[in-house]
């Protein structure tokens, strides 16, 4: 693709850097193989202890290079846009890839559609070298894509399961003056908690169906893995957010992303890690115990013993139903949302 960086649509790429020696190079390059050229390239070594600084540096003037004292992802995103010289701002985590044209692709979409703010792109997760999987299902995806000319709602697509990725992200940089940046020191959901708050004024996002980055899940303890199971941090989440949506008159549209924030908890501890899940449960709300032993009672009624013996229950699928309706209140009663 020929499509240059047009002068209205200037691109700065925010890259936060932490220990990241062996994967911000393949990073950088990425970006300078795009066929539509930032602006600027803005790595933010956020105390880096490994070699880092020693890799970015080869890059020369390429990349304009700034080092601060560890204080997290959100604080090293916010001194990139912070420093930004373009008016849009894209950003890039160390250890993951975009493809050569996912910049020409995105500034020809915001030319077609200039009322946009903010724009994403579906994604390739990476699981290992030989496992990669499509982010946005074909079907799904198709609904809401700028491909097929529509202009999507956040909360209805999110509600459908298209979850924006930072890595896949421009967002126009005035936004932040009447958002705010990303919230310093939250160690769990920054990136959720940065898109709501922009989709509370703007809720119009400009999505596209093709696969742009690569999201590269290989490590183990990343911050999403790590604090996958902790309900508290979704509750907390949820409860400042309800207070938020109410006060731009988003409270129908957030229903929708509570429930499925509850159901992607429940999908994690009943299919990842059932009783580590659970153990999270009880150590957050101790008054789970009474409340689960309820939702266990009416799961005996919606799926008789006999009837999961000899498996001839033909109303199956609207019992799964029921007790997936059941499990969603017993969190919503113990979270009070």
């Amino acid at each position: 693709m020929s499509v240059l960086n047009s002068n209205s649509i200037q691109v700065s790429v925010v890259i936060p850097v932490y220990n990241a020696g062996r994967t911000i190079g393949s990073a950088i390059e990425s970006v300078l193989n795009q066929t539509a050229p930032p602006l600027e390239i803005i790595a933010v070594n956020d105390g880096s202890t490994d070699d880092s600084e020693a890799v970015i540096r080869r890059y020369g003037a390429r990349v304009r290079y700034h080092y601060q004292e560890n204080a997290g992802g959100s604080a090293a995103r916010n001194t990139g846009i912070k420093l930004a010289r373009g008016n849009w701002i894209a950003f890039l985590d160390a250890d993951d890839l975009w493809l050569p044209d996912k910049l020409a692709c995105q500034i020809q979409s915001l030319q077609r559609y200039p009322d946009l703010k903010w724009i994403c792109t579906n994604y390739t997760i990476q699981y290992s070298r030989d496992n990669h999987q499509r982010s946005f299902k074909e079907e799904l995806a198709g609904r809401y894509a700028l491909e097929s000319g529509k202009v999507a709602d956040f909360f209805q697509a999110y509600s459908a399961g298209i979850y924006p990725l930072t890595t896949s992200l421009m967002v126009k940089r005035n936004i932040f003056y009447e958002t705010g940046l990303f919230r310093h020191g939250q160690k769990w959901a920054h990136d959720t908690d940065l898109f709501l708050r922009i989709a509370y004024r703007y809720p119009e996002i400009g999505y596209l169906d093709r696969p742009l980055a690569i999201y590269r899940h290989l490590t183990t303890g990343g911050i999403t893995r790590v604090y996958r199971f902790d309900l508290k941090k979704r509750h907390v989440l949820i409860r400042r957010h309800r207070r938020l949506s109410q006060a731009f008159d988003k409270h129908k549209e957030f229903e929708g992303f509570i429930r499925k924030k509850i159901r992607q908890f429940m999908y994690i501890m009943y299919v990842h890690r059932f009783y580590r899940g659970v153990g999270s449960l009880l150590s957050s709300y101790p008054e789970a115990t009474s409340m689960m032993q309820k939702a266990l009672m009416l799961i005996l009624i919606l799926f008789p013993f006999d009837a999961v013996l000899t498996g001839i229950d033909i109303s199956f699928v609207r019992r799964k139903r029921s007790v997936t309706k059941a499990v969603e209140w017993l969190f919503r009663r113990m979270m009070k949302i």
